[in-house]
C-alpha cells in the first residue's frame, strides 16, 4: 500500500477566533507551499477539510521530511486514500497490516476517526479489528501494540495509515510581527530566536561586530534557523555599535527584542524584551538543542 496524501493537522491556531484562525491558516499554507517550492518537492494540490489539510503528492516521504519543520503543525502522517465503504476500508487496512508485518506472533491496535459521516468510530474499530484478527491471527492490544492501524473517514473518503509524526506546534511563522534577535557566537542565542519564531514572530538577527571570528560564528548560527524559516527570509545584519539598533527598530517596525545570552538596552525605544530560555532547566535545554542545533 503506497501512501499518496499527507494529512497535516494544525496546532494551537485552531483555538483562535474564526477570523484570526482563517488568517493564521492562510499563513500556514503559504509557509507549506514555500517550503515545498524551495525544496523542489512535487505536489498536486492541497485541500482543506474538517480541521486538517490534505497534501496530495507523489513524494510523500520528502514532504514529511520537509514540512515537519514548519511551525503551526501539531502532527502529520502519510496515508493512502480509499472509499468510505466498510469493505474498502477493511481491504486497505489489511494491505497496510501485511506491509507492516502483522501476523500471529504480533499484536495490533485499531484507531478510527469519523467526521461528517454516518459511520461511528467505535463501531468501525470493532468491525475492522475483528476482520484483521480473523485474517492475520494477530492479537489485539489497545495499550501498547506492536503496530497501530489507523483510519480517518471524512465525508466519502477514508485515509489509512499507521505512523503519526509529531510536529513543532506553535504558531505559523509570520503571524506575530517582527522582532530583533541578538545572535552572537553562542548557541543559546539560536535557541532563544527559535523559541520566539515558534510563537509566530519573524526574526531580524543582529550581531554587534567587534571580532571577525565571532562574526563568522554568528553567521553560522543564523544559518541553523533557515530550515525553520519557510514563508520568511532571515537576513542577518552586522552593526558596529548599539546606536544603530534604534534605526533598525524604526525602519523594520520591530515589535520586541529577544535575548539568549547577550543583553543590551535600546535607547529611546520602549519595547518588550523576551528571554525565553530563563525558565528552562538543563534537561529541557538539551531537548531543545537536539531539535534546533
Amino acid at each position: 500500500m503506497e501512501p499518496e496524501v499527507i494529512i497535516l493537522k494544525p496546532g494551537e491556531l485552531i483555538l483562535k477566533s474564526k477570523g484570526v484562525r482563517r488568517e493564521f491558516e492562510k499563513r500556514l499554507i503559504f509557509n507549506v507551499k514555500d517550503c515545498l517550492k524551495k525544496k523542489e518537492i512535487e505536489f498536486d494540490h492541497i485541500i482543506r477539510g474538517q480541521g486538517r489539510y490534505f497534501i496530495y503528492t507523489p513524494e510523500p516521504e520528502e514532504v514529511i521530511s520537509a514540512v515537519k519543520n514548519i511551525f503551526g503543525i501539531a502532527n502529520l502522517c502519510a496515508a493512502a486514500q480509499v472509499g468510505a465503504k466498510l469493505t474498502a476500508i477493511q481491504g486497505a487496512i489489511l494491505d497496510l497490516a501485511k506491509d507492516l508485518g502483522v501476523n500471529s506472533k504480533k499484536s495490533f491496535g485499531i484507531r478510527a476517526t469519523t467526521i461528517s459521516t454516518d459511520l461511528k468510530s467505535r463501531d468501525l474499530e470493532k468491525e475492522i479489528g475483528a476482520f484483521i484478527q480473523q485474517k492475520t491471527k494477530a492479537k489485539v492490544n489497545l495499550t501498547k501494540p506492536d503496530f497501530w492501524l489507523r483510519v480517518e473517514v471524512v465525508n466519502n473518503k477514508a485515509f489509512v495509515y499507521s505512523e503519526i509524526i509529531t510536529g513543532l506546534n506553535g504558531l505559523p511563522l509570520g503571524t506575530s510581527g517582527k522582532v530583533i534577535a541578538m545572535i552572537s557566537e553562542k548557541e543559546k542565542d539560536v535557541l532563544a530566536a527559535w523559541m520566539i519564531m515558534r510563537r509566530g514572530a519573524e526574526i531580524i538577527p543582529i550581531h554587534i561586530r567587534n571580532d571577525e571570528k565571532k562574526l563568522t560564528l554568528s553567521q553560522k548560527n543564523v544559518k541553523k534557523l533557515n530550515k525553520f524559516a519557510y514563508g520568511s527570509r532571515i537576513k542577518p545584519i552586522s552593526i558596529k555599535s548599539k546606536v544603530e539598533i534604534n534605526k533598525i527598530i524604526k525602519e523594520k517596525n520591530v515589535k520586541a527584542l529577544v535575548f539568549g545570552s547577550t543583553k543590551f538596552h535600546a535607547r529611546k525605544e520602549n519595547l518588550p524584551v523576551f528571554e525565553p530560555l530563563i525558565g528552562l532547566d538543563k534537561k529541557q535545554l538539551k531537548v531543545l538543542e537536539k531539535i534546533v542545533l
